[in-house]
Formats: C-alpha cells, sequence, structure tokens
C-alpha cells in the first residue's frame, strides 16, 4: 500500500486516509480525513461558514 504525508499535520498514512481529489496529481486530497475534519468545523463555526452553510441549506430545499 502506497504512503502519503499529510500537509496539516505531517504525518505519513496510508491513501485510504486522504479524500480523493481529481485536480491533484495523485489524485489524493493534501489533508488526511481527520486534519481535514478539524478544519471544516473549525470554518463551519465562524460567521462566513454558518451563512455559507445557510445559503447551501437554502439552495438544497429549491430543488
Amino acid at each position: 500500500m502506497k504512503r502519503k504525508t499529510c500537509s496539516k499535520c505531517k504525518k505519513s498514512k496510508g491513501r485510504q486516509q486522504f479524500s480523493k481529489n481529481a485536480s491533484n496529481v495523485d489524485g489524493y486530497d493534501h489533508y488526511c480525513k481527520a486534519c481535514n475534519s478539524k478544519r471544516m468545523h473549525k470554518y463551519f463555526s465562524t460567521r462566513k461558514g454558518k451563512a455559507a452553510m445557510d445559503r447551501a441549506t437554502r439552495r438544497r430545499k429549491r430543488r
């Protein structure tokens, strides 16, 4: 199994610990799933993040 280093925590982890991202050369995200989860939680607890979540919720309800 191939390994990749997370840009945030700098730990080497298996590729199953990274989300897929077609825009990256290797096809996987820069951050591991755990670091990305922490990052998204921190963002969505801010005013800007809450506003983004509200907009997305309203868009989903219109469908």
